[in-house]
């Protein structure tokens, strides 16, 4: 696409390479292979190492806002998220204070004090306005919508740029909206990610694109196989077959796929479901 160096350090929510272990194994912006661009990229922008450009950090906290507060409002609306019980039910509000505490003191305990984000959620609830559950009236579809537009507010007016460049992060963000925002995700792992249901169908999913990447990488391994791939993606194993490339042709190959193709496929490529010489295949 041919992006300026600003617009690909805009995109840069995580200024790195993926590393073997610790935070950078887990979320990254750019793979070994694509190193030397991200280092032309952020040559221009008088960056420290790892700190994200100003428009990339007011990105990520736009993104950490429209993911508490908007999830907030869908899962509610859904009947996932019980917000009218954490409001009037203070055993239930124990029951998600108590999960989720213990979940922020293994995850990054380093960040805020656990009475602080327990104040700091009591203060949400008790700044709701909602006590009933969701059952779609207009007043219910007022009450979510000047709950949700009223945080948005606040989370916006929470940012302002530090006055000193060197600063590993560009944004100053009120600690309260932080921690605000941090419970309210909460709230979406609690209620929605960590859901028995979507748990085992999460487990499900990963250990298909493992199956379906192992058995591309056993592929790419042989030049008789290379069918098995789309024209593009044998070119580029034509241009390099070193490893690196190798496992960069796979993961792009996969991430190009829509979920009902991943299935296809891999039942296809494993012999659980054989279907026709005759059927469509990926490009």
């Amino acid at each position: 696409m041919n992006l300026t160096r600003a617009t690909l350090c805009a995109l840069l929510k995580y200024p790195w390479t993926r590393e073997p272990s610790g935070h950078k194994a887990n979320k990254w912006g750019a793979y070994t292979a694509e190193q030397g661009i991200m280092e032309w990229a952020r040559e221009a922008c008088s960056l420290e190492r790892d700190a994200q450009s100003v428009e990339a950090a007011l990105m990520d906290w736009a993104d950490d806002v429209a993911y508490a507060v908007h999830d907030l409002g869908d899962f509610f609306r859904a009947g996932l998220i019980p917000f009218d019980r954490l409001v009037t039910d203070m055993a239930e509000r124990e029951r998600f204070l108590t999960s989720q505490l213990e979940r922020h003191v293994r995850a990054e305990a380093d960040r805020f004090d656990v009475d602080d984000l327990q104040r700091a959620f009591n203060r949400l609830v008790d700044y709701a306005a909602i006590s009933a559950p969701y059952r779609g009236s207009r007043l219910d579809q007022a009450g979510i919508y000047g709950f949700t537009s009223k945080l948005i507010d606040r989370y916006i007016s929470a940012v302002s740029l530090r006055e000193t460049a060197s600063s590993r992060s560009p944004l100053a963000i009120e600690q309260e909206a932080e921690m605000e925002v941090t419970m309210l995700k909460g709230l979406t792992w609690h209620y929605v990610i960590e859901n028995r249901a979507l748990t085992t169908q999460r487990f499900g999913q990963r250990a298909l694109i493992t199956s379906l990447f192992e058995t591309f990488c056993q592929a790419a391994a042989s030049r008789d196989d290379w069918h098995v791939f789309p024209a593009a993606y044998r070119e580029a194993l034509f241009q390099g077959n070193d490893d690196a490339t190798v496992l960069r042709t796979v993961a792009d190959l996969i991430s190009s796929m829509s979920e009902q193709q991943v299935v296809e496929v891999h039942q296809r490529l494993t012999g659980h479901s054989l279907g026709s010489a005759m059927d469509p295949i990926l490009p």
